[in-house]
């Protein structure tokens, strides 16, 4: 995954809003939902839910989740 993968991941799991990840990342909310997408295809998952889940599992590094 991208960084910004992994962050829009981050954030999701956090319960962060569509909306205000994309004026935090300063980027569209399609950018967003470009991200999720792309992200879900990459893990192999159904849902953003399931990004939910996997966001919420990973282990952290520096405060933030870590897929590495």
């Amino acid at each position: 995954l991208t960084p910004k993968e992994r962050e829009v991941i981050a954030m999701t799991a956090q319960g962060v809003a569509t909306k205000s990840i994309a004026r935090q990342l300063n980027v569209t909310i399609a950018t967003v939902n470009t991200h999720r997408a792309r992200a879900r295809d990459k893990l192999k998952v159904m849902s953003n839910s399931d990004l939910v889940r996997i966001g919420q599992l990973l282990p952290h590094r520096n405060g933030q989740p870590s897929l590495e």
